[in-house]
């Protein structure tokens, strides 16, 4: 059987036009007029991805190294660097009166303040994942203390003779964290 749209019509039924109908996914999500033109939304929870996205996709998987952030944070900071360079220049330009038009509505257009808000999201969440990569592979000090404890406790169930366990006391007090 074929797939259809199968979005709610006017009448409450379910449309009958073939999957993707009118658009340029045929056979695959609504037709063009039950939103199938808007198929690709944002990306993440698209149904039907653009071939740029695959391609980023399998290049993102491909990555020997896909803990390393760096190189995307050194990117959301290069664009909000460049985004408060251009927004000084547009505030110097402003105070010109022989400012040239087209070069000033250049640096408008690119200082949106969403470009902004971006980058500055970007920024933070790629540093809020840094920090719980870095968080996981810690243990706390709590926890070693614990751990040191148990330790100290299975070494003197297990070492009867006591000047070794006061060497071992001793040895074991000058271990510090740094």
């Amino acid at each position: 059987m074929a797939k259809t749209c199968g979005a709610k019509n006017r009448s409450g039924g379910t449309c009958q036009l073939s999957a993707g109908w009118g658009t340029d996914h045929n056979g695959v999500g609504r037709c063009k007029f039950h939103g199938g033109k808007s198929l690709v939304k944002h990306g993440r929870r698209s149904t039907v991805l653009s071939t740029r996205v695959q391609e980023a996709i399998e290049e993102a998987k491909a990555n020997p190294d896909p803990w390393n952030v760096l190189p995307e944070l050194a990117k959301a900071r290069g664009i909000l660097n460049v985004w408060l360079e251009d927004f000084g220049k547009l505030d110097a330009m402003r105070d010109q009166e022989d400012a040239d038009p087209d070069e000033l509505a250049k640096l408008v257009a690119g200082v949106h303040p969403d470009r902004l808000l971006h980058a500055l999201d970007l920024i933070s969440k790629i540093t809020h994942r840094v920090n719980q990569q870095q968080n996981a592979n810690h243990i706390s000090r709590t926890n070693f203390n614990r751990v040191l404890t148990e330790l100290g406790r299975i070494v003197a169930e297990h070492v009867r003779d006591e000047e070794i366990l006061q060497r071992i006391r001793k040895d074991w007090l000058q271990v510090r964290l740094s």
